[in-house]
């Protein structure tokens, strides 16, 4: 009989007990022999443990041999796993993706499925002699389990929840001079799970680093600084504190030494402070924690925009004046504070320009090692992105640093989320002990980081007591940062004016941009607004990017936010013929699952950028403008908060139909932080300047034709070195159309001119010339046009309302004609149009007339209806083709797009263009693909690419390479001979080996079947892109109508020598 009832305690199913034997939270900190060692940076008293461990992997906790935890185990024939590294990415269990479902049933908080894959690690270490009789810690930065257990030579040393920060034991009773065994238990499912049920791969093993550390028996327990910055003065202060830990008594001190950006010591003598001990207060006994503050003058602040870190040396001396252990830690002076609804840092607002970042990684799951994480940075600062928040959970500690070193503002969080029991858990007592310990520990291991900005209290949890609790010890421990909590204003449990205890700052997710603005015009709240998540960017995503910053830089109160998500989660397989593609869930047999949900990043798996990212480039650099007067003002604003702009060194260039005509230096601006300067490329208007300086760009104008379509482009680059991007800095470019006064007529060249005949048969007609065929079958639609023996087109012209569905028209990887509609999927685009059938138009044409113009052209005019398969209502068209004798074909078509389509994916066609023609030239949004809600970041101009590299290889395969605002677009062959497009207005089309049906199939990238010919689209319009895969639908102004609808263009054969933006 026991002696206690702890057998019948079962610890990975009770939440109440969330450690045995864990050390308490303390920075990320390592011990040195004495100061000079610390400030150098070796002879650091740690060892690294990373490696091959030996693992097995049983199918339930019970299952766990007692024998493999003795140190004489025979474990030879179990697997080598490396550490870091994951079970499931090495052939056990599997990944596991769902987004708020927890991965098993029943559901019954806070019991799991006896079936419950358990890993067991051992691994033998030697322990230096050295070490022998001084206290061991065992150091865990990161393991992906509910639940973990350790033993050392066979003792139990202790268990813990929460391993996604650092858990840490000391072994020192365990352990001596040479080989030692520990074993690790891994439990994958506990009750840890129902507070750990984040968005994104269940995965299971050890994800970050393991170390062993020693100290002495008196030891730096912990070491907290807080360097705050007073804006009006450029003073700081430098508060700090030192923990005991072990054997203490009285005489103890602390003694520190601050060494600024460069290295050099801030003091001519080190800082002392007695270690309170015996002393009380309040009755009872006080902390042995050392105090230290102190004031400077002057301070080198700390912000996003200049990373100034100094260095903080912290000794702890013994009651002799001996050093018998030093650290060190990096720290920053500066002040986070909210005022008149916004958040200040450092006296200023900055615009938080973020994203949500996951741990990810293609080949390793959630293992990132150092270039991982510098590479994320890298793309982010080169796109202009200033702010992480760490979803959903602490991010490695490194990660952290690098933060502190690169300038990135940061929003750290608990790793908390209840999604699946999301209105239950937060209050319920058996899980508080659980909310508490993750909040302090998160805030315990990284308050030194300058980056951060903010905690937040986890994610998508509901808003109960348990959340309360966190942010009064947070409060208290931390006053210096705002909290941060989605759940305490989600309109689901609460509403944005509410949550005040748990949230200093108005943190919706997914909101329409009407929502924004009519809360920063109505609300009287005293909080900024951020957005937790908004622009959701899954696939082809990011519409209305624009008009969400147009709202937040017009309206007060209106900070910015953080887009869903940084990195599209696929994890690299490869099929049996060895090509690779990126999974996602289900791919692994994984059930339930989410499908790819979990691929809504803004760079593919390997840090390579999507397309939208042109966007958020361009909406988050840091100079923006307006024009003044179209004839040659515009006033360029900084966005920067500390910094002036002397460092951008600048450029203009004059376009004329996309080319440029005249280029040049800006004048070197020196905007100050925060302020705007007015630029003029001819003499300014006395009423527009006002008092303010003009800086003139260019006194005269080049003659531009008659005509022509001018804009202005100003680009500039940063001509500071940077440790991350090196010389490489990110670009700033802003665009406008201007007005210029006409000069020279344009003409077009004259071409030689053709007699041409015609003969009908039936539905057929065929048109012919002295160096041109037209054949045109109008029962199936088909067109023949061949020019001087090179074959342009070949194939149907068939109109469609159809695009490859991209994920916000609806998740089809899960639902695509799905019977009956999922909860809520009713309501996704995509299931209506299936419905109605737009994605199998059925048409029927009839070939109205022939007749013969006054130029002697060949007008043929063909009127078609299109029908759904599964409804009544029709898409009509007239279309219209005139055969010129100059052998070009003007095409006309006038489209009826009944009410009940209103709204379809596209209104357009497509041709079907003759092998070869493979080389592009257009003129209107570039150099990526366009949307009608997401064109900002592509600039009009002339671009040249080729079609096939015009595929963008999303994950899922949806519509891409999109041209929107095209004026024209060449085709050619590798001799230069081809067709153009020459636009009446502006149309939406592109070039592509892929047809929407085989895209609209696809479920992989290696699932596509290329065409031998390219497929040229030509539409009125596509619809936008918007964000409705998790957040708002496409914006009414960014869809297609009911109504008349008109698509002119003319078709010209193209020579060698042609120019494409001279021929009409």
């Amino acid at each position: 009989m026991s002696i206690t009832a702890l057998s019948a305690c079962c610890p990975w199913q009770h939440p109440e007990l969330t450690a045995v034997n864990r050390l308490p939270g303390r920075a990320t900190c390592w011990p040195y022999p004495d100061a000079a060692a610390a400030q150098e940076d070796r002879r650091m008293q740690r060892r690294c443990l990373d490696g091959q461990w030996r693992f097995s992997l049983f199918p339930q906790v019970e299952a766990t041999p007692q024998e493999c935890l003795e140190p004489d185990f025979d474990d030879r024939s179990w697997a080598h796993l490396p550490v870091p590294g994951l079970w499931t990415m090495h052939g056990f269990d599997r990944p596991h993706y769902t987004n708020w479902r927890l991965p098993f049933t029943p559901v019954d908080s806070p019991h799991v499925p006896q079936d419950n894959p358990t890993g067991i690690y051992r691994h033998t270490f030697a322990l230096p002699q050295s070490w022998a009789k001084r206290r061991v810690v065992l150091h865990f930065a990161g393991i992906e389990a509910s639940c973990i257990s350790l033993w050392v030579n066979g003792q139990a040393i202790g268990m813990a929840k929460d391993c996604r920060v650092a858990c840490e034991f000391d072994m020192s009773a365990a352990v001596h001079a040479g080989d030692n065994t520990l074993v690790l238990q891994c439990i994958k499912f506990g009750d840890s799970n129902y507070v750990e049920d984040q968005d994104h791969w269940r995965q299971n093993g050890i994800h970050r680093s393991v170390y062993i550390y020693a100290t002495g028996p008196a030891f730096i327990e912990d070491c907290a600084c807080r360097g705050d910055y007073d804006p009006s003065t450029g003073s700081g202060t430098l508060d700090a504190e030192l923990r005991l830990g072990g054997a203490g008594g009285p005489g103890w001190q602390a003694r520190m030494q601050l060494l600024d950006p460069r290295g050099k010591p801030v003091w001519k003598r080190a800082r002392q402070a007695e270690v309170p001990w015996g002393l009380t207060a309040h009755n009872a006994p006080r902390e042995p924690i050392a105090s230290l503050s102190c004031a400077l003058k002057r301070v080198r602040p700390w912000s996003h925009e200049d990373p100034a870190l100094y260095t903080v040396i912290v000794e702890l001396i013994d009651p002799q004046g001996r050093c018998v252990e030093a650290t060190r830690l990096r720290m920053g002076f500066r002040n986070v504070s909210i005022a008149d609804k916004q958040l200040l840092i450092n006296g200023r607002m900055v615009f938080i320009k973020g994203v949500n970042r996951h741990d990810h990684h293609a080949i390793t799951g959630k293992v990132l090692d150092r270039a991982s994480m510098e590479e994320d940075l890298r793309v982010m600062k080169a796109h202009h992105i200033n702010a992480i928040r760490c979803s959903h959970y602490p991010n490695d500690p490194l990660f952290l640093d690098l933060c502190d070193e690169h300038g990135f503002l940061v929003i750290d969080e608990a790793n908390i989320e209840t999604h699946h029991t999301y209105a239950r858990t937060a209050h319920d007592p058996r899980f508080a002990a659980a909310f508490l310990d993750r909040g302090m520990r998160m805030v315990l291991r990284d308050r030194n980081h300058p980056s951060i900005i903010a905690w937040s209290l986890g994610n998508e949890s509901g808003y109960g007591p348990n959340h309360d609790a966190m942010a009064g010890w947070i409060s208290h421990v931390d006053p210096s940062r705002p909290l941060h909590y989605e759940g305490a204003i989600c309109r689901a449990n609460s509403d944005w004016d509410r949550g005040h205890t748990a949230t200093d700052i108005i943190c919706p997710m997914y909101p329409s941009v009407q929502d924004l603005v009519d809360w920063a015009e109505t609300n009287e709240d005293w909080r900024p607004l951020i957005l937790s998540e908004y622009s959701h960017a899954m696939g082809n995503s990011n519409g209305s990017l624009a008009d969400y910053w147009q709202a937040i830089r017009a309206h007060h109160g209106l900070q910015g936010g953080f887009i869903w998500e940084w990195i599209d989660h696929g994890l690299l397989r490869q099929k049996s013929d060895g090509e690779s593609y990126y999974a996602y869930g289900g791919d692994f047999d994984d059930h339930p699952n989410d499908a790819d949900f979990v691929c809504d990043g803004l760079v593919w798996p390997d840090r390579t950028p999507h397309p939208a990212m042109q966007e958020v480039a361009r909406l988050f650099q840091p100079l923006q403008g307006e024009v003044v007067d179209p004839e040659g003002v515009v006033r360029i604003y900084s966005e920067y908060a500390f910094t002036d702009t002397r460092h951008l060194r600048g450029r203009y260039s004059i376009l004329c139909d996309g080319v440029v005509i005249a280029s040049g230096a800006l004048p070197r601006l020196r905007i100050p932080a925060g302020g705007s300067q007015l630029l003029s490329w001819k003499g300014m208007p006395a009423e527009l300047a006002g008092d303010e300086a003009v800086r003139e760009i260019m006194s005269a104008l080049p003659s531009v034709p008659r005509g022509c379509e001018v804009h202005l482009r100003l680009h500039w680059q940063d001509s500071r070195k940077d440790t991350l991007l090196g010389g490489d800095q990110p670009s700033i470019c802003l665009q406008w159309p201007m007005l210029t006064p006409s000069h020279a007529p344009v003409s077009a060249p004259e071409r030689p001119q053709q007699n041409l005949q015609s003969q009908r048969s039936g539905q057929r007609i065929d048109v012919v010339g002295e160096w041109t065929r037209l054949v045109i079958n109008a029962k199936d639609c088909s067109l023949y046009w061949q020019h001087r023996g090179q074959t342009l087109i070949d194939g149907p012209m068939l109109s469609t309302l159809w695009r490859a569905p991209i994920q916000n028209d609806g998740i089809r990887s899960k639902h695509y004609h799905a019977e009956p509609a999922p909860k809520g999927e009713h309501l996704k685009p995509l299931r209506r149009w299936c419905m109605q059938g737009l994605d199998c138009l059925q048409g029927h044409h009839r070939l109205q007339g022939v007749e013969t113009d006054a130029q002697g052209g060949i007008v043929i005019t063909i009127v078609s209806q299109y029908r759904g398969l599964r409804t009544a209502p029709s898409l009509r068209e007239q279309r219209q083709i005139t055969m010129h004798a100059d052998g070009s074909c003007s095409c006309e078509h006038h489209y009826q797009l009944p009410s009940a389509w209103d709204d379809p994916p596209r209104l357009g066609l497509a041709y079907h263009l003759a092998t070869g023609l493979e080389a592009m030239e257009w003129f209107g949004h570039g150099p990526g693909e366009s949307y009608r809600d997401r064109c900002l970041g592509s600039p009009e101009g002339r671009y040249q690419d080729s079609v096939r590299q015009r595929y963008v290889p999303y994950i899922m395969p949806q519509e891409h390479g999109n041209i929107m605002g095209l004026r024209w677009l060449a085709l050619r062959n590798e001799q230069g001979r081809g067709l153009l497009v020459r636009a009446q207005g502006l149309i939406e089309g592109k070039a592509s080996f892929l047809s929407d049906a085989v895209v609209s199939a696809a479920r992989h990238t290696t699932d596509l079947s290329w065409s031998s010919s390219p497929i040229l689209s030509l539409d009125v319009a596509q619809r936008g892109l918007g964000t409705g895969s998790c957040g708002p639908e496409t914006l009414p102004e960014y869809r297609i109508s009911a109504g008349e609808h008109h698509l002119r263009y003319r078709l010209i054969p193209l020579h060698e020598k042609d120019n494409p933006g001279e021929l009409f």
